[in-house]
């Protein structure tokens, strides 16, 4: 992942991490994780995927379409 504007933060097994312009976030396979904004704007980020369908849920477990198809 590879954020490209504004700032945020990952949060994953009880661990923050701070992102930045030009940070780059690897996480493993089926690691549950949540992205915050944590300044003005809303972040920028670029994710890639090593596999699709790419399963995206809400932190009420409720799916949440994501605006492209695999």
């Amino acid at each position: 992942m590879l954020r490209v504007g504004g700032s945020g933060e990952v949060h994953s097994k009880g661990r923050t991490a701070r992102l930045g312009v030009d940070c780059t976030v690897v996480l493993p396979v089926d690691r549950h994780h949540q992205i915050f904004n944590v300044g003005p704007q809303p972040p920028e980020i670029l994710g890639a995927f090593a596999a699709t369908p790419v399963v995206t849920l809400q932190p009420d477990g409720v799916a949440l379409e994501l605006p492209w198809r695999s």
